[in-house]
């Protein structure tokens, strides 16, 4: 029986939680290469694994169907004669991020009613302890207030939410996806770059899901804006030219997303000491920014954000460059750019 089963809209990504009552005989570890085996997947060896004080099982496997490689991690535990199994599943491409992504639907696993464990994981071995068994009659702690930086974003998180991604869409199609639309096909003539390629197009929600090769990664974008990659830098901006965001992969020597951030301003600190400068962190995304900088002969405000995707010496940075009239729009885009980026590599 399915009690949870969620999923990206793009990918997919698919993670479940289902339950049934457990076999009559054998071990969990049994059990688990029996599940993988009545569907054909071909698995990785089974091996112990814990949520949290809970012993479990767990094996990785594969499917593949139309030339596209299917991959899933199964987490199976018994409880009193129930057996709970924990599942991700992703495209190849995507796996390492699903990955991510499961750890902290592992680790917030609790019963509601535990039972005990009454199974062994595997053939011979004894019935493991669990060291609590449940946590429901336990009191609940409250929770610490996080603390306030010094300088603090408009929006208390960079991912925004469905109603105000729609508020920055400048169009109700995907005609500035086109790549025959005349920026487009003018920019791409001039050799400044292509439209990268569409993962898929939600009009109703108002946006479109963009899989740029420079970045190597998968970010959402609302109807209207325009988005050209050259292999180097993947650069969204509006037909009018009032607010852009370059993205690129940089090397960072060492340096922590918010040295690097902040270290992105001196080129214009050294000429305009007394420059506005804002730095702050939001969602695990460092960000500093300066108001108001002669650029060109113009008075623009530019912020970089920069996240870490473990990805080996490399930070995704997004340096956007707006007038004042236009900066909240600006990092509101950007933000919920460098937050919904999903970036397959991450972790290898």
């Amino acid at each position: 029986m399915p009690l949870a089963v969620a999923l990206t809209p793009y990918g997919p990504m698919v993670f479940t939680v289902a339950a049934r009552p457990a076999f009559d005989d054998g071990a969990v570890s049994q059990w688990l290469e029996y599940i993988c085996s009545a569907e054909g997947y071909q698995h990785t060896l089974v091996k112990e694994t814990r949520i949290g004080d809970r012993p479990a099982v767990t094996c990785d496997a594969t499917q593949k169907t139309d030339d596209v490689t299917m991959k899933m991690r199964f987490v199976l535990f018994e409880d009193g004669g129930r057996l709970f199994q924990m599942s991700a599943m992703a495209p190849e491409p995507l796996w390492a991020a699903a990955i991510e992504k499961m750890g902290p639907m592992l680790t917030s696993l609790e019963l509601r009613e535990a039972r005990g464990t009454k199974v062994a994981l595997f053939p011979g071995q004894p019935t493991p302890v669990v060291k609590s068994e449940s946590k429901a009659d336990a009191p609940v702690p409250p929770a610490p207030k996080p603390a306030v930086p010094a300088t603090v974003p408009s929006t208390p998180t960079a991912r925004l939410t469905p109603e105000e991604l729609a508020t920055l869409a400048l169009a109700d199609d995907a005609t500035s996806f086109d790549p025959e639309q005349r920026v487009n096909a003018n920019l791409r003539d001039r050799g400044a770059g292509l439209v990268p390629r569409m993962a898929s197009i939600n009009l109703a929600g108002k946006f479109a899901i963009v899989a740029p090769g420079a970045v190597a990664g998968f970010f959402r974008l609302p109807l209207g804006w325009h988005v050209i990659d050259d292999g180097k830098r993947t650069l969204v901006f509006d037909a009018g030219g009032k607010i852009q965001v370059n993205l690129s992969q940089r090397l960072h020597e060492g340096a922590s997303p918010r040295d690097f951030a902040r270290s992105c301003l001196d080129q214009y600190l050294a000429e305009q000491p007394d420059l506005q400068v804002a730095v702050f962190e939001i969602d695990g995304i460092a960000a500093a920014g300066v108001r108001g900088a002669t650029i060109d002969g113009e008075k623009l405000d530019q912020c970089f954000f920069v996240r870490d995707l473990g990805r080996p010496g490399l930070l995704l940075v997004a340096r956007v460059t707006a007038k004042d009239a236009d900066s909240k729009r600006a990092l509101d885009l950007a933000g919920d750019i460098m937050a919904t980026f999903e970036a397959p590599s991450a972790g290898k």
